[in-house]
């Protein structure tokens, strides 16, 4: 149940923990620094080809779609067939039949509309349900680089907003075409069968090109409006999620005089472009109308000329206004869609990007069941362009237990990351009992892998579900008490007010870093794992509790392979041999008490220097 979004991986750990709690890489002394986010522009390119990929992605439900375009026809039906009984009212047929005829069609008219409007809200429910729900899939199985090239706080934005935004419009336009296509072509067959004058009908079509070409115009503009409010929108989030985790540091430097003007200039952006966009949305009203106004003048004059010429009667001419009316009213929708793609325009570019990248992926080799050889050769990794590790080679040998030390920044916690597939090294060669890493299947060979991951903290749930996640076998309640007896002391599950039901909170805030360190330690020794994978796993524990711990992992695992990122004595002290890492590169391995002899920095571990 660890939170384990990682950054860079290299660091000292309090600072790399922050960065994984906040997403991005920010010191965590002195006052919070100048806010330079950047928000990840995305290109504009294959539009279409990422407009048709989220149709698919987000599993339409077709045949519920069916059924409400039978809604609209039938409510097309009957608001066309109601302009014939309402042009003979206008011209005085008041008869029952005529009154009854237009009062039903129109009744039927509305109940449909109405049908339509909630069948239209529900499949937009759906459509984002299922839009988010591939989104999420999808995101969880991306390479973790990409969580280190976008904050998180963005990645939210894109599940929550862009999906309402976009998955709205997909239906919005699946509903609006088929009314728009049912409507002319209803509209347009009764024109016809009228045997009108050819230039009638051109005149009833005349305008709607102007309507486009003030759709074109103005979605232009409102992409422009879209995408500026889009990105303030994505800023102020990150800003305020990093400023809330960090919270306690604020106060500390009693900053919140200058937080409060630094927050408040990203709202003023944020402001700023909601007023741009609201100017856009109700300029886009008055904009229609005239449109329509447009559309409407020539029908008017030439049914005017016509009437006076005895070339058409009124009612005719009143029959003919109506239906153009109804094709004309064409143009509004068209518009209004328009303007919707080009407001939609840079979530589906964003999320078309997140769903075009590359999804993590292993081989087919199954993974090893007994504690293997793990062999780094020549190793070369980097986090963009900031190097890591720099031909990092060794060997850790089958069922023995390695103290990795080193300065902070060395690589250390990069090592852990590609031996656990986390990462895949940029260049050399990382085997598993002589097999390389990415042959073995990729699911598999994680959960064959026990780690502690560095700044892991346990999720919102209760302590049982926390030392349950991810298991595979089935663990009792006396096992989980024993196995944190063993690995805690008897004291911390009889302290906590209500034992394994106990509500740590979110990300475990209930716990002290101490205790939740214990519960990652306890789940990973509930199952047996070859390979077991620890970054700093006692850091926040004392030392006599780290040193029961890192005993227990020992008596445990024993047979197991195990890596442990140290810089502590307690670790040091358990393992077999040792390895000095700096710079990216081994400079130094061997037995503990051997180097303890020639390396000073290992000299130190022993001795509690580094304590």
């Amino acid at each position: 149940m660890e939170v384990c979004v990682q950054g860079r991986a290299t660091g000292s750990s309090s600072q790399t923990r922050e960065e994984r709690r906040r997403g991005r890489g920010a010191p965590t002394t002195g006052p919070v620094p100048e806010d330079t986010t950047v928000v990840p522009e995305v290109t504009q390119k294959r539009g279409w080809s990422r407009f048709f990929l989220l149709v698919r992605r987000s599993r339409a439900p077709w045949l519920r779609i069916l059924v409400a375009v039978g809604v609209i026809y039938w409510m097309t039906r009957f608001s066309v067939s109601a302009t014939e009984p309402a042009s003979q009212l206008l011209t005085g047929d008041v008869s029952v039949e005529n009154v009854t005829l237009f009062i039903e069609l129109t009744l039927a008219a509305t109940l449909l509309m109405l049908v339509s409007g909630v069948l239209t809200d529900y499949l937009t429910a759906v459509t984002n349900r299922n839009l988010r729900t591939s989104l999420w899939k999808h995101m969880l199985r991306l390479p973790l680089s990409s969580f280190d090239r976008t904050p998180p706080t963005e990645l939210l934005s894109r599940l929550t907003n862009d999906v309402a935004n976009i998955g709205g419009w997909l239906v919005q336009t699946l509903v609006t075409a088929t009314t728009i296509i049912m409507a002319v072509s209803m509209a347009g067959q009764r024109l016809m069968a009228a045997n009108l004058d050819p230039i009638l009908i051109w005149v009833a079509v005349a305008g709607l090109p102007i309507q486009w070409f003030i759709g074109w115009a103005f979605g232009r503009l409102m992409y422009v409006f879209s995408r500026n409010l889009t990105t303030e929108g994505a800023r102020t989030t990150v800003s305020l999620a990093e400023r809330l985790v960090n919270i306690p540091l604020i106060k500390s430097f009693s900053a919140m005089d200058r937080e409060t003007e630094r927050v408040n200039g990203a709202l003023d952006k944020l402001y700023k472009a909601n007023t741009r966009m609201g100017f856009g949305i109700t300029a886009m009203t008055p904009i229609k109308t005239l449109g329509s106004l447009a559309m409407d003048l020539p029908v008017l004059i030439l049914g005017i000329s016509l009437v006076g010429a005895d070339s058409m009667d009124v009612q005719g001419w009143v029959s003919y206004w109506m239906l153009s009316s109804v094709i004309q009213a064409a143009g509004s929708p068209v518009l209004s869609l328009w303007v919707g793609a080009k407001s939609v325009q840079g979530g589906t570019a964003r999320l078309g990007a997140i769903f075009e990248t590359e999804i993590e992926t292993g081989g087919d080799v199954a993974p090893v069941t007994a504690a293997p050889e793990v062999a780094f050769s020549d190793v070369h990794f980097a986090y963009g362009d900031n190097p890591a590790l720099r031909g990092l080679t060794h060997t850790f040998r089958p069922g023995t237990c390695t103290a990795i030390v080193g300065p902070s920044g060395g690589g250390k916690s990069t090592l852990i990351a590609l031996a656990q597939r986390l990462y895949v090294p940029t260049a050399g060669e990382l085997t598993v009992d002589g097999v390389e890493v990415s042959q073995y299947r990729l699911e598999e060979y994680r959960r064959g892998t026990g780690s502690v991951p560095q700044g892991a903290t346990a999720l919102e749930g209760t302590v049982r579900e926390n030392l349950l996640y991810g298991l595979r076998s089935t663990v009792g309640d006396d096992e989980l008490s024993a196995m944190m007896d063993r690995v805690c002391g008897p004291d911390l599950l009889a302290n906590l007010p209500d034992g394994l039901d106990t509500v740590v909170g979110d990300t475990g805030v209930q716990l002290s870093p101490g205790q939740q360190q214990h519960l990652l330690l306890t789940r990973m020794l509930l199952e047996p794992h070859p390979v077991l994978l620890l970054d700093e796993p006692t850091a926040s524990l004392d030392p006599v509790a780290a040193q029961r711990a890192m005993t227990a992992v020992r008596e445990v695992a024993s047979d197991a392979t195990v890596l442990i990122v140290a810089h502590t004595p307690a670790a040091v002290a358990v393992a077999d041999a040792v390895v000095v890492v700096e710079e990216g590169r081994v400079t130094a391995a061997g037995a503990v008490r051997d180097l303890a002899q020639t390396n000073p920095y290992v000299r130190s571990l022993v001795e509690g220097d580094h304590a």
